[in-house]
């Protein structure tokens, strides 16, 4: 079985976003890598946004 390629979309300290060249999103939080399709991954990136916006203003980090 040949692995696939990927091209690295985004990075911050153990944190990693890569597209894979068949399609899938894998997202990479220190040891752990999650494999998902694009669409899934759009979920993802949505619900984390909406309760980064839910945090109280005192514990929302600061987006660089």
């Amino acid at each position: 079985m040949e692995r696939c390629e990927r091209r690295r979309l985004a990075e911050r300290g153990s944190f990693n976003v890569d597209e894979c060249d068949c399609g899938a999103i894998h997202l990479t939080l220190g040891c752990l890598t999650l494999r998902l399709d694009p669409s899934a991954y759009g979920e993802l990136v949505e619900a984390i946004a909406e309760s980064l916006e839910s945090l109280q203003p005192q514990k929302k980090p600061a987006l660089q």
